[in-house]
């Protein structure tokens, strides 16, 4: 199956969407962190990924991205997922983080982030997630970036592992 987000357009949970007004407002406590690093802005991004898996448990995600004040960018990180379990539909549960997000603009200028979150896996294959994103430094413009956006986002753990995802919060710098 081959993710292509306007084709699936219409399978994306309407939750992912609805999620966002509540996050937004959740994200009034991140606001006073996104201070530190200078001018409070909003932010938001809406990526495409390709996962390749190691071993289950490790992640490497390419991402190809739209995000506010970084314009085109490519990116990379490494996840981790740790089993939380089975629910009674059959779905797998998990957490997931990592530590090592790097956003790259056009100019060179990096953004780096942190992110910890749980994702779905249903018995198809689908792969739902969300995740609180934290702005910790880059280069450039970014050196002294602070701020957090919640993230949601689908995928599929059947190959070629690709998804979309979507994100929204503030970021200083």
């Amino acid at each position: 199956m081959t993710w292509n987000r306007q084709a699936n357009a219409a399978t994306l949970p309407r939750r992912v969407a609805i999620a966002f007004a509540g996050l937004a407002l959740a994200m009034g406590s991140a606001s006073a962190d996104a201070a530190k690093g200078g001018t409070q802005r909003p932010y938001s991004s809406e990526c495409d990924t390709v996962v390749h898996t190691a071993d289950f448990v490790n992640f490497t995600i390419d991402l190809r991205c739209k995000v506010r004040h970084l314009g085109l960018t490519t990116g990379t990180f490494t996840q981790v997922a740790d089993f939380l379990g089975v629910d009674n539909a059959g779905n797998v549960l998990l957490g997931i983080h990592s530590d090592d997000v790097t956003y790259t603009a056009a100019n060179g200028d990096e953004l780096w982030s942190s992110f910890v979150g749980t994702a779905t896996v249903s018995p198809g294959g689908d792969v739902t997630y969300g995740a609180l994103e934290t702005f910790g430094g880059g280069t450039g413009r970014f050196e002294d970036a602070s701020g957090q956006a919640a993230l949601r986002g689908v995928a599929t753990s059947i190959p070629p592992t690709v998804g979309f995802y979507a994100s929204v919060g503030t970021i200083s710098y």
